[in-house]
């Protein structure tokens, strides 16, 4: 049996449904039942509501110890995709939390119990994390999973990029679409490291077959916001430069202080947008060859498309 973890959230849904798929046996951590209708949701979408008989849902999380110790029963691998996004400052100690001690507790049961790990970092997490506290976190996360290899369990570590996904058109990456697929935008100069949902749990699943490592950066292409923008239907693209990203998150940060709002413009979010990224692509790994992937341009107008043709519907189902 595979637990995972974050199952709710977009890549861990995906699994789901990839595993599922396969008639493999699942276990699966849900919060909310509100969350776990959404993936139910989700599964119907794709016209797969009979795979949802593969999967044992289980209330809670992989965080609270005497209810992981349960979850793990007859389970061989954990699929570990549950982890805070944030780059707001005043939720450092969240961070810390959930995705460093979360991981350790994780690796501790998974060592006693003898099972193996497929761990889903960040590209965040490169260069040791430097790029921010989020990114931090993941790598010190990395550095719990390397103790646990080195305590005998098999564990394979990925760094996606920025993921993108049908349905969960509310979720963070799914307001890339929000944001860029209109007919007039703004954007910044920097470029961004993409993938697809699709294609982190294609490769992610590869990869554990054979011993890795190092963590492999999962990244499709690199492009530009403007080329993003035109890619997803915009007709009129306006470039903001970073001086004025600069004074505009002076501004939100005064606002946030103020009205105890979440950071939605931190300078961790300015230096992201602005910055040039350049990372390996999935082209630069061989182990990845035999991989039947399909061509990320066709997969991002796949995308584009369903946003514009389903987003209607779907922002009236989820909550913002």
């Amino acid at each position: 049996m595979i637990l995972v973890t974050g199952a709710t959230g977009m890549l861990g849904a995906h699994f789901l449904l990839s595993l599922s798929s396969k008639k493999k046996k699942i276990r699966a951590f849900y919060r909310t039942e509100e969350k776990r209708l959404e993936v139910i949701a989700f599964f119907k979408y794709h016209k797969k509501e009979k795979d949802l008989n593969y999967i044992e849902w289980l209330k809670g999380s992989y965080d609270q110890i005497d209810l992981l110790d349960q979850a793990l029963e007859e389970v061989d691998t954990v699929i570990h995709c549950a982890a805070l996004i944030s780059f707001d400052p005043k939720r450092k100690s969240q961070l810390y939390k959930i995705n460093v001690e979360g991981t350790r507790n994780l690796v501790n049961a998974l060592i006693i119990n003898k099972i193996n790990l497929i761990f889903i970092s960040s590209i965040a997490a490169d260069n040791e994390g430097a790029s921010s506290y989020y990114g931090y976190t993941k790598y010190l996360s990395e550095l719990e999973v390397y103790r646990g290899i080195q305590e005998g369990i098999k564990a394979t570590i990925v760094r996606p990029g920025v993921i993108l996904s049908d349905f969960f058109w509310n979720r963070p990456s799914g307001r890339i679409f929000k944001q860029l697929a209109q007919t007039k935008t703004k954007i910044t100069k920097g470029s961004v490291g993409l993938t697809s949902a699709n294609t982190v749990v294609k490769c992610t699943l590869h990869l554990s077959k054979d011993e890795q490592k190092t963590p492999t950066i999962l990244v499709s292409k690199i492009m530009r916001y403007d080329e993003l923008a035109k890619a997803m239907g915009a007709e009129k693209i306006v470039m903001i430069g970073k001086p004025i990203l600069r004074v505009l998150s002076v501004i939100e940060g005064f606002y946030a202080f103020i009205f105890r709002k979440p950071r939605k413009l931190s300078p961790e979010i300015v230096d992201s947008l602005t910055s040039e990224s350049n990372y390996p692509t999935l082209s630069d790994y061989p182990e990845l060859g035999g991989v039947e992937l399909e061509d990320f341009e066709t997969e991002l107008n796949h995308l584009s498309r369903s946003y514009r043709t389903t987003c209607a519907g779907a922002l009236r189902r989820l909550k913002l």
